[in-house]
């Protein structure tokens, strides 16, 4: 029983011989097609290493073959080897197969082998000469060229290490997967079970990494190739269509390592341009003809081509060169040394990725459950990332100098979209520590890095979702929902620990579609407690309306314009003043119109606006959630008129406002909103009681207690209780259940109801170039 408790079988060699200068691991799995030019190639290089007096091994591992390819094995004659030992294995996985290989082999040295591909009859000579060159046993040595053939054909030249920093193996691998290594280095560092599949890859590159954390240098045999044989089915290819691209964490990545790392080489290196230009002059040289220029490898070419038809001449004349050294001297690699320097060492306990940071109650709610976190001492250092296109960093205020923000489109504008992408998912998994939470906001950015990096990101990562509603469109006088949510839930629901959401409303909807998340899916309602100095809303009217959000497509602005007209028109005493930011490239007077209006500008919390002077707050939208506004008005002492849409009607109803029918038509939307507000007026004793029934719905359901289980049932708990539903019951509805339904142990009333039986019901792509911002640190 091997160390992954996978069964595997050893077939001896009859005759056991007393040193093994070099063991090939030859890895099979269903290659029958490809094997025999393989196997005769491996030969005519054992052939060639024995006539110069070395012993060499084959160690042939079969992971889970079929049996043609064991009958292709077997038909060849393999007396060129010493010795040749059989290996059968059930792991599905090149890393643990290759493992158990190196685990039967003799050699000093072992040289892994795949059973597409054909060599150079020099190519063991050559490495082991190079491996014995070096005094130390820390080097790793590869052949220096690869000759694609196949599907399509090149020529690579690999280059040693001294050109390479750790910045080039965080981009991409600069070599390929057979290597050259003593056996005993494999006593302290395997092969990583990096099987096909979603998340990670490259067991290969992974190693490397990790050889060179360690202090080897990877070297490389002159005058000597592998044919690497191109098919669209191979292991690599579908790795590339797979998986995210990317290889686990490792010591290379850590960020105080990785900034050692690479100020040391930047010391070898003093004139950094010139060591960046050397590089580049690489990709200037023609590998193809310089290969073709040694005898030795025109002679290998023809070898190649002789027992493989596939390896074809002319095509290799023809071939392009590549070379694997980085060409950019600003790759993502070097902006992740950056990128280190800006948020520090320390290992962080939760992260939070934004679209970007402006006042907003998604951006509130959420710093808000941060906040409880590191109140509790449940989160000890916390990052903030923005990762999308805003005109100003508007709300650093708000993180108070607890959190480490970095905005990451500003910081690294040069970089492409998927550049500035990847090197954010090899900075999330080197800054934190295994078990963290990411906390996603739902936005273009966190959507395109759950559908890149999800499976990686979630085997690192407890994922923390944060939901609050689609976006929606009328059609054919009918509310239809976007489909991008529901779409990306289908995509990652798998890999999100927990989705959260303001209210019930957004959670519902979600389960009438996809119930299976009903063991992820809680309703925290966000705090809200009164300010303090919070000065009194007068008891008499004023005659003024508040209207205050962000002044976007999904607020309807439009509205505001079209309320006060007809209001005007009925009621010319009463005036609305407008507050609010508009989205980016919108002017607010062209969103709103109407000189009606009195337009004040933006504002930066609901505390900062001037509440005792408005009777009542008019709220508009598409689309939402439970907005945060809303509620603030409510506890605030403020009347609020507002429509049912999201879970609006969670909190306002007849009892505690004047919730306003999400109607399809204009027209009679904007008569229901003039007749509310009259009707506001009209029965002013009735306003004063629905203002208190607002303050206390929101200050029994949304008080500091509540919202702390809430987050902590959500967040810190192994697992949810079933979601439940209240529907869209009315606030009075919900406080007649608290009454007569007794609470537990004195803790606020658990208003539930029935379960998930439930009623039927901007890209922005502009880059700018700006600094990074960082807040202080989080002190614990």
């Amino acid at each position: 029983m091997d160390s992954a408790g996978q069964q595997s079988s050893c077939e001896k060699d009859k005759q056991p011989i007393s040193s093994v200068d070099v063991s090939v691991v030859l890895n099979l799995h269903r290659e029958a097609l490809y094997l025999r030019p393989t196997l005769l190639s491996h030969c005519a290089c054992a052939h060639f290493a024995r006539q110069e007096g070395l012993t060499v091994q084959l160690v042939a591992v079969f992971d889970r073959p079929d049996k043609e390819t064991e009958r292709v094995f077997s038909s060849v004659d393999l007396s060129a080897f010493n010795s040749v030992r059989r290996v059968t294995v059930d792991f599905g996985s090149l890393g643990t197969a290759r493992n158990a290989g190196i685990l039967e082999a003799d050699g000093d040295f072992i040289w892994t082998a795949d059973a597409d591909d054909l060599v150079s009859k020099n190519s063991i000579v050559q490495l082991l000469a190079t491996a014995k060159s070096f005094q130390d046993e820390k080097v790793a040595v590869f052949a220096e060229y690869y000759v694609g053939f196949g599907e399509k054909y090149y020529v690579v030249r690999f280059e040693r290490s001294s050109l390479l920093s750790a910045a080039d193996l965080a981009f991409g691998h600069g070599y390929g997967s057979r290597i050259f290594l003593r056996r005993s280095v494999f006593r302290d560092i395997q092969f990583r079970d990096l099987r096909l599949s979603r998340g990670f890859a490259y067991e290969d590159w992974d190693l490397n990494a990790r050889l060179l954390a360690q202090g080897f240098r990877l070297e490389v045999a002159p005058n000597c190739a592998i044919f690497y044989r191109q098919r669209p089915d191979s292991l690599l290819q579908l790795a590339d269509r797979l998986s995210s691209r990317m290889i686990p964490h490792c010591e290379l990545f850590e960020p105080s390592f990785f900034l050692q790392l690479m100020a040391k080489k930047r010391a070898e290196h003093p004139d950094w341009h010139k060591f960046l230009r050397t590089r580049s002059d690489l990709h200037r040289i023609d590998f193809a003809a310089e290969f073709l220029s040694s005898p030795d490898l025109r002679q290998a070419l023809a070898d190649a081509a002789s027992i493989e038809p596939e390896v074809n001449p002319h095509q290799v004349e023809r071939a392009s060169s590549y070379c694997p050294v980085p060409y950019q001297p600003d790759h993502w690699g070097f902006s992740l040394e950056d990128a280190f320097r800006l948020i520090g060492t320390e290992k962080y306990s939760d992260v939070v990725l934004l679209p970007w940071l402006l006042p907003g109650g998604a951006e509130k709610y959420i710093i808000e459950v941060i906040d409880l976190l590191c109140a509790q001492g449940s989160a000890e250092h916390v990052l903030f990332i923005c990762g999308q296109h805003a005109d100003t960093i508007g709300w650093q205020e708000r993180l108070d100098g607890q959190y480490v923000f970095l905005d990451v489109f500003n910081a690294f504008p040069t970089l492409s979209v998927e550049a500035r992408d990847e090197m954010t998912a090899r900075l999330l998994l080197s800054a934190t520590r295994q078990g963290a939470r990411l906390h996603i906001k739902s936005s273009e950015f966190s959507h395109r890095m759950m559908d890149r990096f999800g499976a990686a990101l979630s085997s690192h990562f407890k994922i923390i979702y944060y939901r609050f509603g689609d976006r929606e469109f009328q059609w054919s006088n009918t509310h239809i929902r976007d489909d991008s949510g529901i779409r990306f839930l289908r995509r990652n629901e798998s890999f999100i620990h927990a989705l959260i959401s303001d209210c019930k409303s957004v959670i519902s909807r979600d389960l009438e579609i996809l119930p299976q998340l009903v063991d992820k899916a809680y309703c925290i309602y966000l705090i809200c407690e009164p300010a303090s100095e919070q000065p009194a809303v007068s008891g008499q009217p004023q005659f003024r309306l508040l209207w205050a959000s962000r002044i976007s497509a999904q607020k309807r602005p439009e509205l505001i314009g079209a309320i006060a007209r007809a209001l005007y028109r009925r009621a010319p005493h009463i005036g609305i003043e407008v507050y609010g930011t508009p989205d980016h490239g919108s002017q607010a007077r062209d969103l709103i119109g109407g000189r009606e209006v009195d337009y004040k500008g933006s504002f930066s919390s609901f505390e900062a606006l001037p509440r005792n002077r408005f009777d009542a707050i008019v709220y508009t939208s598409a689309y939402d959630g439970l907005p945060n506004i809303l509620l603030e008005s409510m506890i605030s002492g403020l009347s609020v008129i507002a429509p049912d849409v999201g879970g609006i009607a969670e909190a306002v109803s007849a009892e505690t406002g004047f919730l306003i029918p999400n109607l399809p038509n204009e027209k009679a939307l904007v008569d229901a909103y003039v007749n509310a507000i009259l009707e506001l007026y009209a029965d002013w004793p009735g306003t004063l009681r629905k203002r208190e029934n607002a303050r206390r719905t929101v200050a029994d359901r949304h008080g500091y207690r509540c919202f702390a289980e809430s987050v902590n049932r959500a967040i810190l708990e192994d697992g949810p209780d079933q979601f439940t539903d209240v529907g869209k019951e009315g606030s009075a509805t919900v406080q007649e259940r608290a009454r007569t339904e007794p609470a537990e142990d004195g803790k606020p009333h658990p208003v539930t109801g029935f379960s998930i039986a439930i009623n039927s019901q901007s890209r922005i792509t502009t880059e700018v170039a700006a600094s990074a911002s960082k807040t202080g640190r989080h002190k614990g």
